[in-house]
């Protein structure tokens, strides 16, 4: 069951942060250089149909594996502990993408043609490097590089 749940919570890394990645350095540059915001728009639409399923799976299995690793949820908040260090941090991250997400949800909606595109431009490059960093912690943690439970 915990092999499962790792492949769920990477392959959704996977999902997500590889879209992420694919917009921001393939997709953006392509429509910055045609001038055309909807190059981005058609493509980012696609990708978050299967991107914020994988977020979610993400966060889902996420919980669950903190759970698992670190014997329940009482020491969550005890930043002595450091797999809920580690946690903070991967929410944290999570925080700010939602935060980015309704951005573009709310003020977003509001622009049209290249204004868009550049506002776009911002928050996929920035939800990008958070993805990254995402994964970046998640093998860190794997491989003892940034979190062992000592």
């Amino acid at each position: 069951m915990l092999f499962g749940l790792i492949l769920i919570h990477v392959l959704g890394a996977c999902v997500w942060t590889g879209g992420h990645l694919y917009l921001a350095l393939g997709v953006l540059p392509r429509a910055f250089k045609r001038r055309d915001p909807t190059i981005l728009k058609g493509t980012e639409e696609m990708i978050e149909r299967v991107a914020m399923p994988a977020l979610i799976l993400q966060v889902l299995t996420g919980i669950e594996l903190f759970r698992r690793h670190a014997g329940g949820f009482e020491r969550l908040f005890d930043l002595d502990y450091p797999l809920a260090q580690f946690a903070a941090a991967k929410v944290a991250l999570l925080l700010a993408t939602i935060l980015l997400a309704i951005d573009v949800h709310t003020r977003g909606k509001r622009l049209e043609g290249m204004a868009w595109l550049r506002f776009m431009s911002w928050h996929v490059i920035a939800v990008t490097v958070f993805g990254v960093t995402l994964v970046v912690l998640g093998v860190g943690y794997r491989t003892g590089t940034f979190f062992t439970l000592g």
